[in-house]
């Protein structure tokens, strides 16, 4: 494919297996516009519709699900690529792909499915999002006729957020992600932007999701506020800096819940809006960190404020403390935990006289209840063991 991206090589757009079959029905699209569309266009991404981001899509309609996250996601790193300060521009479809499929590695129920997995394949390299995204993609989705959706080199190595050399995939998909670095061991820029708008999109989003069901108000923040600052300052936040986000963050928020007030609504978005961009976004900046790199991937680097990063996790001390403590919260993961449980054991059980190697066996049984949407799973659960969970 001829049109690459200005400052983008023809290795960024090469594919793990030959695709010049499609070069046709692809000659006016970019190689990353063409990424976009294989993630958009796979089940596993449809099936985030009925995943879990924070509260539980089986029992809400209108809280976030992991599909709407990924979108809010995809929508802010691609603003991202057009507003940030710096000596180059990343291509925006490329940056979009990579967010589209940064969650699509997610289990139902959100992280309590990916921790209880995680836990029941600890002695076979457990359970990650983050490499699943990349088996699902390479090996598991149907596009390509030897697996995979086939992704450009730039896109998987997006993909790749928590790259440390030897934990960026499972041993079965090692081959494909060595190919994909070639020997660079950077976090390349794009992979940078993506994480950064994931974790802006998620700082807000589970207080937004919470307020707007009166699961959480000023008042709540407030009473909590000396629980919060500890929380803060666990995850790294000076004292004075902690101090100064955590009030500034409650003083703007609404002041309280009014389910038939429009006033409040209206605040809430407010809110939303002007920590994402004034407090999370905007300030950042793009900065060469390696002149001598040639690849553009990893020459440069995302710069990010002490005081936003500090922000983001003032925000997530808030959410931790007040939403994923609360008691509704961990009622529902005490049921989803033991949903998980009971599939593994059930898929466990009828593939062990199929295959006889456990780990292959147990990938396989995790690839499985991976693929479920949080209503699938507790169905089959239901179907399993005739009960209600």
């Amino acid at each position: 494919m001829s049109n690459i991206p200005i400052g983008y090589s023809p290795s960024d757009t090469e594919r793990f297996y030959d695709d010049s079959v499609d070069i046709s029905r692809h000659s006016r699209r970019s190689p990353f516009e063409v990424d976009k569309g294989r993630i958009i266009h796979s089940p596993s991404f449809r099936r985030l519709q009925g995943k879990t981001q924070v509260f539980t899509a089986v029992y809400e309609e209108d809280y976030r699900t992991r599909l709407t996250h990924t979108l809010e996601v995809a929508q802010l790193g691609r603003g991202m690529c057009c507003e940030l300060e710096g000596p180059i521009k990343p291509d925006p479809d490329l940056v979009e792909a990579i967010c589209l499929g940064h969650d699509i590695g997610h289990p139902p129920f959100g992280h309590i499915g990916e921790r209880t997995l995680n836990n029941l394949l600890r002695d076979i390299g457990g359970y990650d999002a983050n490499l699943q995204n990349i088996r699902i993609l390479c090996v598991l989705e149907e596009k390509h006729p030897r697996g995979g959706l086939n992704l450009t080199r730039a896109t998987l190595d997006g993909l790749l957020k928590f790259w440390t050399g030897q934990t960026a995939s499972y041993d079965s998909e090692r081959p494909i992600v060595q190919w994909v670095k070639g020997g660079h061991e950077r976090t390349s820029l794009e992979a940078q932007i993506c994480d950064w708008a994931d974790t802006a999109a998620y700082s807000v989003a589970d207080i937004e999701d919470s307020m707007r069901k009166a699961r959480l108000s000023r008042r709540d923040v407030l009473l909590k506020r000396d629980d919060v600052y500890k929380e803060a300052i666990g995850l790294g936040v000076p004292q004075d800096i902690c101090t100064h986000c955590i009030e500034e963050a409650i003083r703007a928020l609404p002041d309280k819940f009014d389910s038939k007030s429009r006033q409040f609504y209206v605040e809430l978005k407010e809110w939303t809006s002007n920590v994402l961009h004034i407090e999370l976004l905007n300030p950042c900046t793009i900065l060469e960190r390696c002149r001598d790199e040639s690849c553009l991937r990893y020459r440069y680097a995302l710069q990010i404020p002490e005081r936003s990063k500090y922000f983001a996790l003032c925000l997530r001390a808030i959410s931790k403390t007040l939403v994923f403590r609360s008691r509704e919260v961990e009622d529902e993961d005490e049921i989803h935990r033991n949903c998980i449980k009971e599939l593994f054991e059930h898929y466990d059980h009828i593939l062990s006289g199929i295959i006889v190697d456990r780990n292959k066996r147990l990938r396989i049984v995790a690839d499985t209840i991976s693929s479920f949407t949080d209503v699938g799973a507790l169905k089959k659960c239901k179907e399993i063991s005739g009960r209600d969970m």
